[in-house]
């Protein structure tokens, strides 16, 4: 049995971000790049049990993160934390095929709602109370799949 972990830690931050908020230039300060976490940490657990299969448990976690430059709680994605769990068995043949490896992978084994993409998007509204201009802010979210399966084999010549 062995263990593969690793870990990303960074703050990745714009320097005085200016933005047009309701038609007047601001600046931000430092605000968070968009489609930054500042932690990305993920592992593997492996066990061999017998000679020839693999069995792994594979997981991911990914920080809070901003969709847009401005720091938006519309634009939030959130933390996740997500498992999968692989299995390989290599059948040594040694006949015209060296062998034959058969793969199964069940991605997300907790069935976790998350959300890992989207957009944002802001745009001036100078027309429903002119002569005011007020900044409206929108985002779409593209959520991830349950539970799902995916089988393999390999044929090694």
């Amino acid at each position: 049995m062995y263990f593969q972990p690793n870990v990303t830690i960074s703050q990745n931050k714009n320097r005085d971000f200016f933005f047009e908020r309701d038609g007047e230039l601001q600046n931000l300060g430092a605000t968070n790049i968009a489609f930054s976490p500042n932690v990305i940490a993920g592992g593997n657990i492996t066990y061999l049990p017998v000679k020839g299969l693999q069995l792994s448990l594979l997981s991911k976690y990914v920080g809070k993160q901003f969709m847009g430059n401005i720091d938006a709680e519309k634009s939030v994605l959130e933390a996740y934390f997500i498992n999968d769990f692989n299995v390989n068995y290599e059948w040594k043949i040694n006949k015209g095929i060296k062998s034959i490896v058969f793969s199964g992978l069940v991605n997300n084994i907790f069935d976790v709602k998350y959300i890992s993409n989207g957009y944002f998007y802001t745009y001036d509204d100078d027309f429903s109370n002119p002569p005011a201009i007020t900044t409206i802010e929108g985002a779409g979210f593209y959520p991830q799949a349950g539970i799902n399966f995916l089988a393999g084999m390999n044929l090694n010549f």
